[in-house]
């Protein structure tokens, strides 16, 4: 019969050594110079072992950025989720890229913390360090390390001036500027910053094909956009797997007429072949993105307006359809919503100054803002669109 060794024992060096076997049935040794410090290590291990808790000192030995990746490797993100992913492990790995798993404690995050908030924005430093935290979370949940050190920790705090993702008035443009915007532009992006002027984002507009859109009825089906990903330009789902059907107003409605009339669409998107004609174009036939919206339609728009380069975005089109259609007295926010392809909850954060509780109907609600008429097409070099008073 085989004799069963003693979990503790003195060697003959008089130190003392715990032998125990993991969860896999390894069996593992430590020595303690003390008695009474390997019976206490034995407990605990012992316990941890029929918890099914115990953690290997070697599995933390991996790298925080090897694990990283291969964290980052099997999340089911998105396209340009997985894009921004590496800027974000690059500042982290400026603190953390030469430390292991089991080296990385609350301390340590919190310094981590402070540095990013101490470099970035808020909004950056927040996003990087849920980034740490959750790829420490996964750790623990893997058994890589015995202690969960980011659950309790918080995130960065909100500055002294910080918006907390809220749109101020100075980032919405005001209905006249958005009239001559939409009559500044090149005339084959006008209809496509009239869209932007109706919530849409740019990929949104981009990707818009005419079976998509019914100009009879004024209502348009938002269920992809066209982005471009590692050199491509392709089709991907809407932002938050939202499709929608919105209404659009009048004024929209005329200009995509104009836009069809003068323009026309086209079927070539280079390395993805479409069925429907696409509405917009970029240079040589090819999808629109973003630098090519930015240098072909939104740059000129901003300059033949007399505005600064630099004084609105695009998307600051959608917060104007956004705020415009809260401030309306019969703005309702589940409406809003629902036309934006948000939630109630990101529409209420994001736009909490404006928010307004009766229903109504969004294409109307547009048209009562900005009235169908008051942006009749004009020539790219063309005087400045008259100021036309607001119908509401």
């Amino acid at each position: 019969m085989a004799r069963t060794q003693a979990p503790i024992s003195q060697l003959p060096s008089k130190r003392w050594q715990v032998r125990f076997r993991d969860l896999e049935g390894k069996q593992r040794k430590k020595t303690f110079d003390k008695h009474a410090d390997a019976k206490e290590f034995y407990a605990t291990t012992k316990a941890a072992v029929d918890r099914g808790t115990y953690v290997s000192a070697e599995r933390g030995r991996e790298g925080f950025v090897d694990y990283a990746n291969r964290w980052a490797a099997a999340q089911d993100w998105k396209h340009s989720t997985r894009e921004g992913f590496p800027s974000h492990l690059k500042r982290i790995a400026v603190h953390f890229g030469g430390l292991r798993l089991d080296q990385i404690d609350t301390i340590a995050l919190q310094q981590l913390r402070g540095a990013l908030m101490g470099q970035y924005a808020t909004s950056t430093a927040t996003i990087t360090f849920h980034y740490a935290t959750a790829i420490m979370k996964a750790a623990h949940d893997d058994g890589l390390i015995v202690r969960d050190v980011a659950g309790k920790i918080k995130p960065p705090k909100k500055r002294a001036g910080d918006t907390d993702g809220t749109v101020t008035a100075e980032e919405v443009p005001t209905s006249t500027e958005v009239r001559r915007l939409i009559a500044s532009a090149p005339p084959p992006f006008r209809a496509f910053v009239a869209l932007g002027a109706c919530g849409l984002r740019i990929g949104e507009v981009a990707g818009i094909t005419l079976d998509r859109l019914d100009l009879e009825a004024g209502r348009l089906v938002v269920d992809r956009q066209l982005q471009r990903q590692d050199g491509q330009t392709v089709f991907t789902t809407p932002k938050n797997e939202k499709p929608r059907t919105i209404d659009l107003p009048g004024w929209a409605v005329d200009r995509l007429r104009t836009h069809l009339d003068e323009h026309g669409p086209f079927y070539s998107l280079h390395g993805h072949p479409v069925t429907e004609p696409l509405l917009f174009r970029g240079a040589r036939g090819s999808g629109l993105h973003r630098k090519v919206v930015y240098k072909s339609a939104w740059k000129p728009a901003l300059k033949t307006a007399g505005l600064p380069e630099g004084r609105y975005r695009f998307h600051s089109l959608r917060h104007w359809c956004a705020s415009s259609m809260l401030s309306h007295p019969l703005g309702s926010l589940p409406a809003v919503a629902a036309h934006l392809g948000d939630t109630v909850e990101t529409v209420t954060r994001t736009y909490v100054h404006w928010l307004r509780d009766q229903d109504g109907h969004a294409g109307s609600l547009l048209d009562d803002i900005l009235p169908t008429g008051t942006e009749k097409a004009q020539n790219h070099d063309a005087a400045p669109v008259p100021v036309v008073p607001l119908a509401t």
